[in-house]
């Protein structure tokens, strides 16, 4: 089945693109001047932080987020009251869960990486954990009624609130004063972004809730795959840092960080189709099964087009890479910058297999597969760390990777009859396209 082009997936692409790039621009912006503020120790602090919180926030949109837009694009418009009340009252609940998660346990984490000004960021962050309830609840309906310039302004006004206060903060303060100020901005910037959310979302949503006991239990019971798997992948891509915090040094996490926050850029072509696919796929599969092969095949060959050349280029000059990025101090990781961008490849695989999990209602499968991945990381860094180091970390998320891979194409074969051959083809078919293109505008 070949799906016609539309606007939709061009200007929710765009819209989508520039939401993370916008995430990528203010967030390198903030890294750039924080690593040349603070030294390798408060660097890899904050880098800790961010991990923590990241699935926090990661593992809440899990529970929430896909469900809401999955029912909100299946089920009749009677019932989308009922869905969205479900959703904000599910969102409240697991925030309480994990604000009491931080409060009893924000200690202990800090004296197990023996860091501790981390359970004091912790306990600051509590205030940005309240503020994402409605910046959240917001996002999450406009993503599942197709609407993304409101999420796109909605981040432009935190990121950038947050990124002015990196500017100004680190101009009056440094070492970890400046980390606790730091926190207490993005709580504000957050609340700042969710009126704003608001304003784009009110549209979509009555004024008036309606209570459903059985929607709550029809949210989590589909969330909680999608949730477990959030926790696993999320496991499964901080092991090697949180290992490394744990059997080498806070400074050592700084290096290991930089490196994957430059990787990370490569995830966002992933990401971004897999935010857009995924309320389309839903309709899309409903109607015809065989279109999700295409979906997969088409969305990661085009990804995997835009990335390649990057990789080769990081691959190649990764000194010059970091020296730009995050100075001098930092060039000593190269290395680790080599192998981290080579398992930047296999993401898009594995992101778009999670998509297509989900589409067609079978997130148990994908949390099935990211358990085991998770598994097998943690076993692997263990014991490349133990041999190789920091480097170790590296080496035993690339074999992750590799095994990851091999599942999920053999899952994919039999569930979708997907092939790794005409993903290769979609690859050169970009090229062609995109050597055609140049070649029509030089004649020209």
């Amino acid at each position: 089945m070949r799906i016609n082009k539309s606007s939709y997936y061009f200007r929710s692409s765009i819209i989508s693109l520039l939401q993370k790039f916008s995430l990528v621009v203010f967030g390198f912006g903030s890294f750039f001047i924080l690593v040349r503020v603070l030294t390798k120790e408060q660097m890899g602090v904050w880098s800790l932080f961010f991990t923590v919180t990241t699935i926090l926030e990661t593992s809440k949109a899990g529970l929430v987020k896909n469900a809401v837009i999955k029912f909100l694009n299946s089920e009749e418009q009677s019932e989308h009251k009922k869905i969205r009340t479900a959703s904000l009252i599910i969102n409240i609940l697991f925030t309480l869960f994990v604000g009491g998660i931080i409060l009893l346990f924000s200690d202990t984490l800090s004296i197990f990486w023996d860091v501790p000004p981390l359970a004091t960021l912790l306990r600051y962050y509590l205030l940005s954990l309240i503020a994402l309830v409605p910046f959240s609840h917001f996002e999450y309906i406009q993503q599942a009624y197709l609407s993304f310039s409101g999420i796109l302004t909605s981040y432009l006004v935190r990121q950038g609130i947050f990124f002015v206060a990196v500017i100004s903060l680190s101009l009056r303060f440094d070492g970890y004063t400046l980390l606790y100020y730091l926190v207490f901005l993005q709580a504000l910037s957050i609340s700042i972004g969710s009126a704003i959310g608001y304003f784009y979302s009110k549209k979509f949503i009555s004024q008036h809730l309606s209570y459903s006991k059985f929607w709550i239990i029809k949210l989590i019971e589909y969330g909680r795959y999608v949730l477990a798997t959030n926790i696993s992948s999320l496991v499964f891509r901080s092991t090697d840092q949180i290992m490394v915090a744990s059997f080498v040094s806070a400074s050592a996490v700084a290096l290991y960080n930089v490196c994957i926050r430059i990787t990370n850029l490569l995830d966002i072509p992933s990401t971004v189709a897999a935010e857009v696919l995924f309320p389309k796929s839903v309709k899309l599969i409903n109607q015809d099964s065989s279109s999700g092969k295409y979906l997969y095949e088409k969305s990661v060959g085009i990804i995997l087009a835009l990335l390649i050349p990057a990789s080769i280029f990081i691959f190649i000059f990764p000194e010059y890479i970091l020296y730009v990025i995050a100075g001098p101090e930092y060039e000593e990781a190269s290395s680790i910058l080599q192998i981290t961008v080579l398992y930047g490849l296999f993401l898009p695989f594995l992101k778009q297999f999670g998509t297509m999990m989900d589409a067609t209602g079978h997130p148990n499968v994908n949390f099935r597969v990211i358990l085991i991945l998770a598994v097998i990381n943690i076993i692997a860094n263990y014991l490349f760390i133990q041999e190789f180091g920091l480097l170790g970390a590296a080496y035993g998320t690339l074999l992750t990777y590799l095994i990851g891979y091999t599942i999920s194409q053999f899952v994919l074969s039999n569930r979708l009859g997907v092939s790794p051959i005409r993903v290769v083809s979609e690859i050169m078919y970009s090229y062609k396209n995109i050597y055609d293109l140049l070649r029509s505008r030089t004649v020209k």
